[in-house]
């Protein structure tokens, strides 16, 4: 009799620890930076992303509430799940923008300067760069074969591509478009400011009183 309720215990710890073994979390195999989104109850959840590159994260992010594999949950710009997600200290949000190489008409950009006139970064890659480098989310892409172009949006208007303002004269496109701001608008059809001072243009702007 011993022997038959030594047996039944043995089975028990055995049972007890295999369970036991398949509540314990398994980490996350790929490389994580911690993170948040802001779902759109605007309520701000912490965790950790995936360190996907730039480019790749314009598209979409893996998120998890904590390091382990079962609370993985993939974001696209496309699914108005999220308002933006933040990381390494910087905010993206899902907005309709795209260039020539990207798959979907909404992305995620990120946002430099919010406001009456906000400032965003767009990343692609550089086309004169040694190599190209692919799209594959966890290839690495160095900062040095990325193309930065900046962009900018009023209020919930169209976004405008600063690049292409160039090439169609930039002081007389971004005055223009700023053209309600009569002093700043002049002074940068006077070039007091330029291309290089695009951050001091959106300050100023936002800064400024209406009308003036």
């Amino acid at each position: 009799m011993k022997l038959k309720n030594i047996f039944y215990s043995l089975c028990l710890i055995g049972y007890c620890g295999f369970t036991s073994t398949g509540l314990i979390a398994q980490k996350v195999p790929d490389p994580l930076v911690e993170g948040y989104i802001i779902n759109q109850k605007k309520d701000t959840l912490r965790g950790y992303i995936t360190l996907y590159n730039k480019i790749a994260r314009q598209e979409s992010i893996v998120f998890y509430i904590k390091n382990d594999v079962k609370t993985k949950t993939v974001y696209e710009a496309t699914n108005l799940k999220i308002k933006g997600y933040g990381m390494e200290g910087k905010f993206y949000e899902p907005l309709e923008y795209k260039d020539s190489k990207s798959k979907n008409d909404k992305n995620f950009v990120e946002r430099v300067i919010k406001g009456k006139l906000s400032l965003y970064t767009w990343y692609s890659l550089d086309p004169y760069t040694k190599g190209k480098p692919s799209y594959k989310p966890m290839e690495i892409i160095e900062d040095k074969d990325l193309v930065k172009e900046p962009l900018v949006r009023k209020g919930m208007y169209e976004i405008k591509n600063i690049v292409s303002m160039e090439f169609n004269n930039f002081k007389k496109a971004i005055s223009e478009y700023l053209r309600e701001n009569k002093s700043l608008a002049k002074d940068i059809e006077e070039k007091k400011y330029g291309k290089d001072d695009l951050m001091t243009i959106v300050n100023l702007y936002n800064s400024a009183k209406k009308g003036r």
